[in-house]
């Protein structure tokens, strides 16, 4: 601090109200002067030393600052490739979704087509217990059992047109109508069979229509369906025996 002059000053201002009331106190002005610039100097001194002293912790303070600048500066970095990385992830979960919802109508397609392709196989594939007990059974309840297996089987071939078209079909076609064939002769010779006892003298035909005709009446739902000629042999041989024994 320039204190030069500042006597000069005091004594211009001897006028003053507070130069006065120095005066009065019984101090000289040059005297005054001479102890504010003491005090004023040993203010100047106490900050500066106290600037000095503080000076490591000032640099200290100002590193830390530029260090929470450089953090500050980083983490805005970081927050700016999360916003980006985000954005990224929000495409992949959409691609995800749209892939899951792909994904999920290819599993329902396959699984239609593995029902289909599982009918297919049950309605085509021919079972040998199915061959056996056709080919070697006697006619009785199991066997009308296979003829309902076999009807079903003819059937679904008949009349699904894309299954006429398949590789299986024409494996299995020989050994199907081959299977029709023995099942409708078995079937011919066992109804003819039962109308011949009609005709021995004595015989009860009601309760051998109750208990063998009724009872075996898929035999003669087979015949119209899988072979017309034979069904219409046994109806007429029916019917003309009932015509002789109610006559």
């Amino acid at each position: 601090v320039d204190l030069e002059g500042l006597e000069g000053e005091i004594e211009a201002l001897v006028d003053h109200e507070v130069v006065k009331g120095i005066l009065h106190q019984g101090c000289r002005v040059d005297e005054y002067a001479q102890e504010v610039e003491s005090k004023l100097r040993n203010v100047e001194l106490e900050s500066i030393q106290d600037y000095i002293t503080e000076s490591d912790t000032l640099v200290e303070l100002h590193d830390q600052i530029r260090s929470c600048d450089n953090i500050l500066e980083q983490m805005e970095q970081m927050l700016g490739h999360f916003q980006s990385d985000l954005g990224n992830i929000s495409s992949e979960i959409k691609h995800l979704q749209e892939q899951s919802l792909s994904m999920s109508v290819k599993l329902r397609n396959r699984k239609a087509a593995e029902e289909q392709l599982g009918r297919f196989i049950d309605e085509v594939a021919v079972p040998p217990a199915l061959i056996r007990g056709i080919v070697e059974g006697e006619v009785d309840v199991q066997f009308l059992e296979l003829l309902k297996q076999l009807d079903a089987k003819l059937l679904f071939l008949e009349e699904d047109p894309t299954a006429s078209k398949t590789a299986a079909y024409q494996d299995v076609r020989p050994e199907l109508e081959k299977l029709r064939a023995k099942a409708v002769a078995k079937g011919r010779e066992y109804l003819m069979q039962r109308f011949y006892a009609f005709r021995k003298p004595k015989t009860n035909i009601q309760i051998l229509q109750q208990n063998v005709l009724l009872k075996f009446r898929y035999l003669a739902h087979f015949l119209r369906q899988h072979g017309q000629e034979v069904f219409t042999e046994v109806r007429t041989c029916y019917v003309d025996t009932l015509s002789r024994v109610l006559s």
